[in-house]
This record gives C-alpha cells, sequence and structure tokens, in this order.
C-alpha cells in the first residue's frame, strides 16, 4: 500500500473576458461550486487522454508526461512523470588476463507519482503520493498541477480557478498524538524524522549533541540517505512510555528552529500517518482495492471502491479535527 498527503482544494474567482464572438459567454460561466465540480471533472477527459503540464507559465516551457489513468464517475487518476538522469556503473568486458573496466554513465529515467482527484458532489479533496525519489515535497506536485489546472481555466473562460493547500488539524501535534494512542487505542507503527541535508545550524547540532535523547539521532542522521531517518516501533509504544520522552524532544527539535526543514510524521497501526512542520497534515494508505479498483480490476464498481476511500479520509479528517 503507497501512502499519499491530502489536499483540499477550494475555488477561487476570476474575472471573465467578454468574447466578440460568443454572446453569451457570461451565461456559460461557473458561479456555483457544484457547476464547477462539473468543469473541473471535464478538464481531464477520458482515460489514456494526455494531460498537459508545463514547468512554468511560458508558452514553449518543457512539458511533464502526465496521463489520465483512470476517469469514473467524477474520479480521475493522474500519473505525473519526473524524467530525471540517473547514474549508474558499468563494467565492461575485458580481454582475458586484464581487469576489467567500471564506467559512470548517466541513463534516463522516468519515475512518477499518483494523483487522485475527487470531482463528486459537495467533495473538495485530492491525494498526491508520497514518493520522495520522485518529488522532494508534495506541496510541489499540488502547486504545478494546480498552476495547470488554473491555465486550462483561463483557456476556457469560465470565471473560476482552484488552489490547493494541505488538509491540516488545528490542533497541537502532542495532544493529537496522545489522544490517538490513549483515547483510540492506536500504536505507532514508526517515525519518521525527514529534513534538508546541508542545512542543519549549529543551534540545532548542539540541542543534538546534548540531548541524551537524540544522541543516537545525530549519529544517524548524518549516515541517513534521501534526507529522512525512520524509527521502527514493532513492540508498541516506546516512543511515549514512561522511560523515554523521544516523541517530546523530537517535538522540541522542530520547534526549535521552524526554518531548519524538520518534520516528523508518524505512522499508527490503523494506516494513517499525521506529519509534524509547520502544521499537522493529513497522510494515509490507500489499500490496493481501491486503487485496483479505480482501474477496473476485481471490482464491478471501480468508482465505489475509490469513492469509499474518500469518504473514509473525509470522516478521519471531521473525526479529528473536533
Amino acid at each position: 500500500m503507497e501512502k499519499y498527503a491530502i489536499y483540499r482544494y477550494s475555488f477561487t474567482e476570476k474575472p471573465v473576458e467578454n468574447d466578440l464572438f460568443d454572446d453569451d459567454s457570461v451565461e456559460k460561466t461557473a458561479t456555483s461550486d457544484e457547476k464547477r465540480r462539473e468543469w473541473l471533472d471535464r478538464l481531464f477527459g477520458d482515460k489514456n487522454t494526455e494531460f498537459t503540464i508545463k514547468k512554468s507559465n511560458k508558452n514553449d516551457a518543457p512539458k511533464l508526461p502526465c496521463k489520465v489513468i483512470a476517469h469514473t464517475e467524477k474520479i480521475v487518476l493522474l500519473r505525473l512523470v519526473n524524467p530525471k538522469q540517473v547514474t549508474i556503473w558499468q563494467e565492461s568486458e575485458a580481454q582475458p588476463g586484464l581487469t576489467s573496466k567500471i564506467d559512470k554513465r548517466k541513463i534516463p529515467s522516468s519515475p512518477f507519482v499518483y494523483i487522485v482527484i475527487d470531482c463528486r458532489e459537495g467533495s473538495n479533496l485530492m491525494a498526491v503520493e508520497i514518493d520522495t525519489n520522485v518529488w522532494r515535497t508534495t506541496d510541489n506536485i499540488a502547486e504545478l498541477l494546480s498552476m495547470n489546472i488554473n491555465m486550462q481555466l483561463d483557456g476556457l473562460n469560465r470565471g473560476f480557478g482552484i488552489k490547493a493547500s494541505p488538509a491540516t488539524l488545528p490542533i497541537d501535534f502532542l495532544e493529537h498524538s496522545y489522544r490517538l494512542i490513549k483515547k483510540d487505542k492506536l500504536k505507532v507503527t514508526k517515525l519518521t524524522i525527514h529534513f534538508t541535508r546541508g542545512k542543519i545550524s549549529p543551534k540545532i547540532e548542539e540541542i543534538i549533541k546534548n540531548d541524551a535523547y537524540l544522541k543516537d539521532l545525530y549519529k544517524r542522521m548524518f549516515e541517513a540517505r534521501d534526507a529522512e531517518l525512520t524509527y521502527n516501533f514493532p513492540n508498541g509504544n516506546r516512543i511515549v512510555d514512561g522511560r523515554s520522552k523521544m516523541l517530546e524532544h523530537f517535538v522540541l527539535l522542530i520547534a526549535s528552529e521552524p526554518k531548519a526543514g524538520f518534520r516528523i510524521t508518524i505512522s499508527y497501526d490503523d494506516g494513517s500517518s499525521y506529519a509534524c512542520g509547520k502544521d499537522i497534515r493529513m497522510e494515509f494508505l490507500m489499500d490496493e482495492t481501491a486503487f485496483l479498483g479505480m482501474l477496473g480490476i476485481g471490482n464491478l464498481f471501480p468508482e465505489q471502491s475509490m469513492g469509499a476511500w474518500f469518504d473514509y479520509v473525509a470522516n478521519e479528517i471531521r473525526r479529528n479535527s473536533k
């Protein structure tokens, strides 16, 4: 199961340009949210349609490969590719008696993420797959998608655009974590620290070096790959027991310098995750049934499986926001 960051999209007002060749242009603008969802849904086209994604607003900007993988009952599944060059080491064949030569060269790579957009009546959610090997942050993906959606909506002259923002919780991170563990009886399965390599300030280093609970973190952080460090908790909630105050210390580390780029994500045994940085972000595992159902595999009603997953996510956001 893959993990997805949840975003809310809202509609913004855009001025409508008068069309000299269309006297009804103003009447064709979408003024209600439901009518706007219809236009947003229609924007993506049918399955296998290429959806144009440009890297900037320039007309000659390079395009990123993006395709509509599935589109059923106002739920859209996109696959967005981020072409890269990766370095490989290749051993060449050598003549008998000679040592083979190892050459370094770059080869093209096409890693991708999935994006799911719910355009059903009353919904305003989208889910972006989390994969730091493809994009460093899901915010970059949400911003890029919103920009290109707005460019196409502007061309249609419908009088609106969209704005995507992370789905967050308006409560204290520690308070929320303890409520899930103690009241809801959830167990922590892992804790991941996200940070920006090469940008750890002397202030942060001093905090880590002089904190008994974080000494191991200091060593492991500088050995970590992809600017992430994960602690697994297979035997329960050692993270919050009486002998260890790991959670409080991790949160203290983040709060000590918000601009340092630290963020932690706590994952629970019900499949949910909550990330703490500037805010508490909502992240959820997508079960295989929902994803395959969207592709029309193993489910006679594909829209119901993904729709049920989005309904679950929306209910969890409401439940945890109280």
